[in-house]
């Protein structure tokens, strides 16, 4: 293993350890009747999730397509195609939280307070944890693409 590739890997499980941080802290922050300190935090949260989601698509290319010379296995494992798509997965189910907490940053720079119905919060809420839960079964699924089981 060369250092750019031990560099490229543990930037990646970084990543990885700062999406999960950062949908705690979603889950822990997002709550009606937040402050505007409060609304910051989240907002620097959410921001931390998109970061970390964009390098950790970009490390793992990279790990699939430039460092692994076995990428090819990995590519036609069912169970790398299910963390793949589980990853996906995660990523769509962020777009609505995200856009909502877009739309309190556009209305905390006008000075105006953060508003959101029951049924927004209930939503974003449930989608925070079933990122969570989807995210959870990640690391099963690629334990069992590294030790071949599927192909």
């Amino acid at each position: 293993m060369s250092l750019i590739e031990a560099i490229n890997a543990g930037l990646h499980v970084t990543a990885i350890i700062l999406l999960a941080g950062a949908l705690y802290s979603e889950a822990f922050l997002f709550r009606r009747g937040m402050t505007q300190d409060d609304v910051k935090k989240l907002l620097l949260a959410d921001a931390t999730h998109a970061f970390s989601t964009v390098l950790i698509f970009i490390t793992g290319a990279l790990r699939l397509f430039l460092f692994h010379s076995t990428s090819h296995t990995y590519l036609d494992n069912p169970f790398f195609a299910l963390k793949m798509l589980l990853f996906f997965v995660v990523v769509l189910l962020s777009l609505y939280p995200s856009a909502t907490f877009y739309r309190w940053r556009k209305a905390l720079k006008q000075g105006k307070p953060s508003m959101i119905s029951y049924r927004q919060h209930s939503s974003v809420i449930w989608l925070i944890r079933l990122e969570l839960g989807v995210l959870l079964l990640i690391p099963m699924l690629v334990t069992l693409a590294r030790a071949g089981f599927g192909s």
